[in-house]
């Protein structure tokens, strides 16, 4: 009996272990604006010259303090809600990355400008605190990412700048020009950095330190991480010395319940050997990277993707990976994904799918204003009737008319999660929503397109199911606890009790035998 309790024991213990996954959601275009994730925030931007609204930064400059508060208030409100939370968490979603950016706390440019008393994102930390509370209230674990700073980590608008875009009128040129100049002035020609910016970095840091000290007794913080996507051009020692310095502050403040996290830098193998010194508090530390196929040339066939996605590992390494970002996208036609009115060089590679433009019936003046740009050097913008380009349907991209979209994207999704889930720490979906039609960058969106649990009117029943499930794991797993004890304690006693019997009473090898056995 004892044998089949410890098998028991072990086997549960196992799925425990199983369950600790990281199953996450990235609150994407929520804090840190991205125009490709809500289009309606940049249409006031179409057909406009000289200065282009295409990130916070310039959102915050072109608008000015006050009506850009408003805006962004107004967004901050709206785009995620209680109710989604719940529906994420009863679809087996156990966390939230929030990416935010550093003008939060530190406000710098037009962040730090003044308009009767009110400054671009007043508000946002605030709003931050009351997801926090959210997250608590619905045992959901949230984890920050520092998704921009000063100067840029990588030149992208998900960093809050697009750094060196340069405009003549109506026409703008940003990917062949693009710096990232976080670290210091970046030499385009030889791509290396000339100088460092220390005041920029020692921002960085302050910001990080802000952070650390001011999150890390919130019941719902799972852990930080670090800097997002800092591109492959920022000096590897300078980078690894980064991390270390906020690696000290975090391991001073935080408890070892908390996870630190950083990102590959688009540089797997430089982390090979890499590890972090004074680690006295044994934190859980990850590396961050992002498996995307949505630039990826064009797979033969269906079967092909999913064997890829079946096959995926991760590098060899110190410490585990967890995949902060992926999505179901195969293509790049999402419209502005790659900047507003803009696209990288030489893409899309395909025919894009278009639908009508998200929220068109709310901005038709602004939307027929895009005939007059700006336009980038890229193309993906909207066209006549108020089409926009969306991603490609699997079904559509590989002509199979005779499989179900929802089949498809539950095939690949499986392939994908299965292979990060066998491979890292987990995996974290990009996004939770988009203002788009398409699922391939919308778990909501796929989990309405994929399941018939998606109804809003079941979450209370299921979270209350959730709660059961827990309070009943911790019941048997309790139980057999108990039971191995009391059984050891029986073993124990019983084997002393023979031990006891033997001292006071001779009796035969033979007889011997039979009393134990008898007793046993």
């Amino acid at each position: 009996m004892l044998i089949y309790i410890f098998i028991y024991f072990f086997l549960f213990m196992s799925s425990l272990v199983n369950g600790d996954k990281i199953r996450g959601i990235n609150i994407g275009g929520w804090l840190v604006l991205e125009p490709w994730i809500t289009p309606s925030l940049f249409y006031q931007f179409l057909g406009s010259q000289n200065k282009i609204g295409m990130d916070m930064y310039s959102f915050c400059d072109i608008l000015g303090p006050k009506e850009a508060n408003r805006q962004l208030k107004k967004h901050w409100e709206t785009w995620i809600s209680e109710q989604e939370i719940q529906l994420l968490i009863s679809n087996n979603i156990n966390l939230l990355r929030i990416p935010i950016g550093d003008w939060m706390y530190l406000p710098y440019g037009p962040f730090a400008k003044t308009e009767d008393g009110v400054q671009c994102t007043d508000g946002a930390i605030e709003m931050l605190d009351t997801l926090f509370l959210l997250a608590e209230k619905h045992n959901i674990k949230i984890l920050l990412d520092l998704h921009g700073v000063k100067g840029s980590q990588n030149g992208f608008d998900n960093s809050g700048e697009s750094r060196k875009v340069i405009i003549d009128k109506n026409k703008f040129t940003h990917w062949e020009t693009r710096e990232a100049n976080w670290v210091g002035e970046f030499n385009s020609e030889t791509k290396e950095y000339i100088s460092f910016d220390n005041d920029s970095i020692q921002h960085s840091k302050d910001v990080l330190y802000i952070i650390i000290n001011k999150y890390y007794n919130y019941p719902a913080l799972y852990g930080l991480n670090i800097l997002n996507e800092p591109w492959e051009f920022t000096p590897e020692i300078f980078l690894k010395e980064f991390y270390q310095d906020i690696f000290n502050a975090f391991v001073k403040v935080m408890s070892n319940d908390k996870v630190f996290i950083i990102h590959d830098s688009f540089r797997s193998d430089i982390w090979r050997n890499f590890e972090f010194i004074d680690n006295t508090k044994n934190i859980t530390i990850l590396i961050d990277t992002h498996q995307y196929t949505a630039w990826n040339s064009k797979y033969e066939s269906f079967e092909t993707l999913v064997d890829s996605a079946t096959k995926w590992q991760s590098p060899p390494i110190k410490y585990k990976y967890v995949i902060g970002e992926w999505s179901l996208a195969i293509d790049n036609c999402e419209m502005w994904l790659n900047g507003f009115m803009d696209n990288v060089p030489n893409y899309p590679l395909f025919e894009c799918t278009y639908a009508k433009c998200p929220k068109y019936n709310l901005f038709k003046s602004d939307l027929l204003r895009s005939k007059y740009g700006p336009f980038g050097t890229g193309v993906s913008y909207p066209i006549e009737d108020y089409q926009c380009p969306v991603s490609i349907s699997l079904q559509n991209h590989f002509n199979l008319p005779t499989r179900l979209e929802k089949s498809l994207a539950k095939d690949l999704f499986e392939a994908k999660a299965g292979a990060f889930e066998k491979e890292t720490a987990g995996w974290i979906f990009w996004n939770f929503k988009t203002e788009s039609s398409s699922y391939q960058w919308d778990y909501l969106s796929y989990i309405k397109l994929t399941t018939t649990n998606n109804n809003i009117n079941n979450i209370n029943k299921t979270l209350y199911n959730d709660y059961y499930d827990n309070v009943k794991n911790n019941f048997i797993l309790t139980f057999v606890i108990i039971l191995m004890i009391c059984s050891i304690t029986y073993l124990y006693r019983h084997l002393q009790n023979l031990y006891n019997r033997r001292d006071y009473h001779v009796i035969s090898d033979k007889d011997f035998d039979k009393e134990v056995l008898f007793s046993i």
